[in-house]
């Protein structure tokens, strides 16, 4: 009898074991969700996957979500109006990853998005036919101030977190930073191309308001 209970309960502890691989594969929740508009978000994946499917020739991809933090190791050229909802999550830029609105309009709203390394590359990029909405994000270059404060500035001089080689925003067609909008923390290894400063280039024929 003892042996049989014993038998038992061993099975229960095996099956047990067992539980949560299950759960997190089953749990496991997409980075983003992708569709034609926000009420038909028809794709779950990554936040690559999200853009790939929207360049895809034939692509009537309009919306994306974001469902968590994630980052972004690809560099996707929108070609087509486009909403990239970040839903207040933080996605990451890794891989010198830029979005570059090439043509038509690009929607970014509702979070942040952050340089994960130091890079070479722009972060967001308003091509020349395109225009380009900002609201209620964050752009963050991943700078960590410290030290004594700068009375101009209102922070420390000291960088313990990424440098980079570039601006946040590059504009060469139009571009509109609306209410919310943050670009902050980003300190750049020497004068960026095409310009100077940290936080926006504006090139030749683009548009800044």
């Amino acid at each position: 009898m003892k042996k049989r209970i014993l038998s038992i309960v061993l099975s229960i502890v095996m099956l047990i074991s067992l539980l949560p691989t299950t759960a997190l594969a089953s749990g496991d929740s997409p980075e983003a969700k992708w569709g034609t508009s926000a009420g038909n978000l028809t794709n779950e994946g990554t936040i690559d996957e999200a853009f790939a499917a929207a360049n895809a020739d034939g692509s009537t991809v309009g919306y994306i979500q974001l469902q968590k933090n994630a980052t972004m190791i690809t560099s996707p050229k929108t070609n087509n109006d486009m909403t990239l909802d970040l839903q207040d999550y933080v996605l990451s830029f890794s891989n010198n990853a830029t979005i570059t609105a090439s043509q038509g309009t690009l929607n970014l709203r509702n979070g942040t998005i952050k340089r994960a390394e130091a890079d070479s590359e722009y972060m967001v990029i308003a091509g020349a036919d395109s225009i380009l909405y900002i609201e209620n994000v964050t752009l963050d270059g991943g700078a960590v101030w410290s030290g004594d404060e700068d009375s101009v500035l209102g922070r420390g001089t000291t960088n313990s977190g990424i440098t980079a080689h570039n601006v946040l925003l590059y504009v060469r067609g139009t571009a509109t930073l609306n209410e919310g909008t943050v670009l902050q923390n980003n300190q750049v290894s020497s004068a960026p191309t095409n310009g100077s400063g940290g936080a926006v280039t504006v090139f030749y024929g683009g548009s800044l308001t």
